[in-house]
């Protein structure tokens, strides 16, 4: 009898020790982000640790993007939506590779046309090589054959970051993931 009731407490536990399962891919262990310093629109000063206690995603991207950056923004934007309220300490963090064509006001309009709570955040040239190095970003410009064409592409890679309260980088997604998966993760880190 008492060994048909410790399985039966055995059961009804083993579920609830449960570790969640990220849909990305999970930092192990988990990595204190390096630091973004740069400029948001009206000339303010950003630093990604004043962010620490919020739930942050960070992407790499330029706002000249033809696909792959505006499609990405628009994910993380469905991802407020379907958390709502949830997203109160939610912070995502756009970072231009290309700051030749991007500055802060150009970016702060660009983020905002897709959530006015995104940071468009313009890094220097001299700084922006050590914080791609940090994120492991690779961005190269593709030459038009003209010198002078300001019409010129960025080949990069399409990574999120998922930053934990603590400063931590949690997960790392590509640019392809759904919200639906996007939700899920951050929903786990905003309530966990």
């Amino acid at each position: 009898m008492h060994l048909v009731a410790l399985c039966c407490i055995a059961l009804l536990f083993s579920g609830c020790g449960q570790s969640y399962e990220f849909k990305g891919t999970a930092y192990d262990p988990p990595e204190a982000a390096a630091e973004i310093q740069g400029e948001i629109g009206n000339g303010q000063s950003f630093r990604l640790s004043d962010l620490k206690g919020d739930v942050v995603v960070i992407f790499f991207g330029y706002t000249n993007c033809p696909d792959v950056c505006p499609l990405t923004l628009a994910e993380i934007s469905k991802v407020y939506k379907q958390l709502g309220a949830e997203t109160a300490d939610l912070k995502t963090v756009f970072v231009s590779i290309d700051p030749e064509r991007d500055g802060p006001e150009k970016l702060d309009a660009y983020v905002h046309a897709f959530n006015p709570g995104f940071y468009g955040v313009y890094v220097a040239p001299d700084a922006l090589e050590q914080v791609k190095a940090d994120y492991y970003v690779v961005a190269d410009k593709e030459e038009t054959g003209n010198p002078d064409d300001d019409n010129y592409f960025m080949a990069h890679t399409g990574w999120l970051y998922l930053i934990d309260r603590q400063g931590r980088l949690r997960v790392l997604h590509s640019a392809e993931s759904s919200a639906e998966d996007l939700a899920a993760d951050i929903n786990y880190l905003l309530t966990n």
